[in-house]
């Protein structure tokens, strides 16, 4: 009996421990958002701003850089919540940047591209 009780313990532990930490993507989210690119760095209760690529279809959130006059990394959300699609919003957020591999520039020279997967945002 104990040795029932110590294997769903561990398989359960295992089970929490495996799921990934993040908001879920929608299945009608941009197909570029299901492809698995390298993740270039984290985003930690970062602060930033909702905007929209009407060339892309996607939703952005970009973050300015402390101590830059333009430095933006500008996030292609593949999770934004319905909540949060509001242009001009400021929001807190924290998830992965991935990298874009150059299929989508930026609109201003201090501008780095990436996709943008959110595990909070508020």
């Amino acid at each position: 009996m104990k040795i029932n009780r110590l294997l769903s313990a561990l398989l359960i532990g295992a089970s929490i421990a495996c799921q990934k930490d993040s908001l879920p993507i929608p299945a009608s989210a941009n197909p570029v958002c299901f492809e698995d690119n390298s993740v270039s760095h984290q985003a930690k209760s970062l602060k930033g701003i909702v905007g929209y690529r009407k060339d892309v279809s996607m939703y952005t959130v970009a973050y300015t850089i402390p101590k830059t006059i333009d430095s933006r990394w500008v996030g292609l959300v593949c999770n934004l919540p319905t909540s949060y699609q509001v242009i001009g919003k400021e929001v807190s957020f924290s998830g992965e940047y991935r990298r874009t591999l150059g299929k989508v520039s930026a609109q201003f020279g201090g501008d780095e591209m990436y996709y943008l997967y959110l595990s909070s945002i508020k």
